[in-house]
């Protein structure tokens, strides 16, 4: 009977055999739970080192009545989010904000054409509801510039200054 369920601020953290995975509940959820309506499945922060994973949109693409999805910081790729958008028939409303592995191109946009609402990765986090930690780029030190973020090594700009980190 329950048609709304929120899973947040999961560390993502991948456990032991005694435990079961966030795709595992993710799964567990779609079995169980054939009428719900509303998910939000929201990490503290998208972690790049991380890589794609689209195990847990691969589970969520089984709940066939979800009208809303939001899933903040996660990482799930363009592969993940077909699965979501062809599985979860009815969506009416996504939210992939922080969602730094999804890449929007024309594929994404004819995928998401019906969607009433759509908050994209690199959208506005200023109506968020729950706390969230800056993106954990994991990127190698010597990509990161050691001096004043002026002080590019490579005019243009590549690593440069956007690879700067205080």
């Amino acid at each position: 009977m329950l048609e709304e369920l929120e899973l947040s601020l999961h560390s993502g953290v991948v456990t032991t055999s005694s435990f079961f995975s966030l795709a595992e509940t993710c799964n567990a959820a779609a079995e169980a739970c054939p009428l719900l309506k509303r998910f939000r499945l929201n990490k503290y922060c998208f972690h790049w080192r991380s890589g794609i994973g689209d195990s847990e949109a691969t589970e969520i693409g089984k709940m066939r009545g979800l009208q809303f999805l939001q899933l903040f910081g996660n990482s799930l790729g363009n592969d993940g989010l077909t699965t979501i958008l062809r599985g979860c028939v009815r969506l009416e409303s996504l939210d992939v904000r922080h969602c730094f592995n999804v890449e929007i191109n024309d594929q994404v946009r004819a995928e998401c054409a019906r969607l009433q609402t759509l908050r994209l990765p690199d959208d506005s986090v200023d109506d968020y509801d729950l706390s969230f930690g800056s993106p954990e780029r994991g990127i190698p030190d010597f990509y990161r510039n050691v001096g004043d973020p002026d002080d590019d090594p490579d005019p243009t700009g590549n690593p440069g200054s956007w690879w700067y980190f205080r």
